[in-house]
């Protein structure tokens, strides 16, 4: 039961993590090969139970894998491909990987411990899984230079980002490292005793602890210095929590309560203005204000990531397109655009600029083809034209869906599709919607991440979402006056998910126990009368 329950606990956490795990059942069905159906079976069970536990965090994710960012930025870098075959063995052997800047200890434990698994491979299968557990880690860490085409033939192996395997390498490399050191300890011992046999044996253990407090040394003070760096960092970083991000947080709380539009401070690309808080960028600063935001693009699954970082802090128009509504800045620096200084707080000043708000009625044209690996490619080309200024918006084929039919086929028809009277926006319940009045057949589109589970209505009537340049959703409406509601509906069926992962969880602790129970009651002796 536990193995089923912590698997499915770490498929929930941390999915890499969890890919390792899965990889290790296979291992250890692999290193027994006369007990193979066996293991199978059991490998089975753990597997299918831990995917049962934590089917409700796989279920959604790989139904809506389509619209989950494979960002272009990690494409052919060490996110996706980690370092290379001959960077990651040079790292091995010159001990960099298990001693980077110290004396190579661990390394030389990791080496005598491989050593001993091999001396011992073909009669204990500890060792066996010991060094095949490790060795895959070494492969994945290693790669797609060598390995790619075994890779990415792995369930989700597109996906992965290798370069965080060295889990893996760090955890098989922590197993060998105890090995050698065991075997290393038992031989010392056994040498000390037989040339020194009055010698009482607790001196033998004193002396070798010695040696081995004296050899690890390094790795304890490196350690040690490093959790002082970081004592000292955390120390300063809260002093400027207190004072500075005091002062950013109000003007961040400030712009949230008044709405109608994002929050910009900066961003994690090339091109944004960069603030910060002591050691903490604004972008992330107000991740953690919890405050609907834009700038931090890294380490997302929104297929609007790849697309905010072509964001161009100097251009009007793509404030209004992501709709940009407030700029938090130092004292002395102004936004890049026109706007409106609201208030300020010690040294941050909090400025508003003109937006249509949430919503917006526009014209659509031409179909840009993409998906979830180069939707930032395929239209940064329409952020940097003029028609976001235009409020000309191409339809999106994504993931080969079509696209919705164009309204403006031809180019911009004169004048304004239409416009927005009244808007509400409810970002934290995912509801936003207004009265818009079209001049023509227009769309409305919602300035959010488009998604098939966002539900709208025109005129309290279920109507059908389409997908807009950049990267949001929109709704076609015909001329005149419209009532238009915007709902993200969430996964129905966490409820069903969650009862089967404690259905199973139920199982797996009775049904072995009645089992158990079962075989004992058929092989106990017949009871005898007199």
């Amino acid at each position: 039961m536990f193995g089923k329950t912590f698997l499915g606990l770490t498929v929930a956490c941390h999915f890499l993590t969890a890919y390792l795990a899965v990889l290790a059942l296979a291992i250890w069905v692999l290193i027994a090969p006369k007990e193979i159906l066996r293991r199978s079976a059991r490998a089975a069970i753990v597997g299918i139970g831990g995917a049962l536990v934590g089917s409700w965090v796989l279920v959604p994710v790989f139904k809506d894998a389509n619209f989950s960012a494979r960002t272009q930025y990690n494409t052919g870098l060490f996110w996706s491909n980690s370092y290379g075959a001959k960077k990651v063995m040079s790292w091995l052997f010159t001990g960099e990987l298990f001693d980077h800047g110290r004396w190579p200890v661990l390394s030389i434990l990791v080496a005598v411990g491989t050593l001993v698994c091999l001396w011992r491979f073909g009669r204990d299968e500890r060792a066996r899984g010991v060094l095949a557990f490790t060795a895959v880690s070494l492969v994945l860490f290693c790669g797609r230079g060598p390995f790619g085409f075994v890779i990415n033939r792995l369930p989700g192996g597109p996906d992965l980002l290798l370069h965080r395997f060295i889990i893996g390498v760090h955890l098989g490399g922590i197993a060998l490292a105890g090995i050698g050191a065991g075997v290393l300890v038992q031989l010392a011992y056994a040498f000390l005793h037989r040339r020194l046999p009055r010698v009482p044996p607790a001196a033998f253990v004193a002396a070798l602890l010695v040696v081995g407090l004296v050899a690890l040394a390094p790795a304890w003070r490196e350690r040690a210095h490093f959790d002082a760096l970081d004592a000292n960092n955390i120390n300063s970083q809260q002093v400027q929590d207190a004072t500075d991000g005091h002062n950013f947080t109000t003007l961040a709380d400030q712009a949230a309560a008044l709405g109608g539009g994002r929050v910009f401070a900066g961003s994690s690309a090339a091109n944004g203005q960069a603030v910060a808080v002591g050691q903490v960028p604004g972008y992330v600063y107000l991740l953690d204000d919890d405050v609907d935001a834009i700038g931090f693009s890294l380490r997302t699954l929104s297929i609007s990531a790849d697309v905010e970082v072509s964001f161009n802090p100097a251009d009007a128009a793509q404030y209004n397109l992501f709709n940009i509504h407030y700029v938090i800045v130092p004292e002395g620096t102004k936004p890049l655009v026109r706007a409106t200084f609201l208030s300020a707080a010690g040294r941050w000043q909090l400025w508003t600029v003109d937006t249509t708000g949430y919503l917006q009625v526009v014209d659509t044209t031409t179909t840009i083809t993409a998906d979830r690996t180069n939707i930032g490619r395929q239209t940064s080309a329409y952020l940097q034209s003029s028609m976001p200024a235009l409020g000309v918006t191409p339809t999106i084929a994504f993931a080969g869906s079509p696209a919705a039919t164009p309204t403006a086929p031809n180019g911009k028809p004169a004048g304004s599709p239409g416009d927005v009277s009244v808007q509400y926006a409810l970002p934290d319940d995912g509801q936003f919607g207004g009265v818009v009045t079209a001049n023509r057949e227009a769309v409305v589109m919602l300035k959010a991440t488009y998604d098939p589970n966002w539900k709208v209505t025109v005129d309290g009537k279920p109507a059908k979402t389409q997908m807009l340049a950049p990267s949001f959703v929109g709704v076609e409406v015909p001329p005149g006056r419209h009532r238009i509601d915007f709902r993200y509906q969430n996964y129905p069926y966490y409820w069903l998910l969650f009862a089967v992962g404690a259905l199973t969880l139920v199982a797996l602790a009775v049904v072995p126990r009645l089992h158990r129970n079962r075989r004992f009651r058929k092989s106990a002796p017949a009871a005898t009368t007199r």
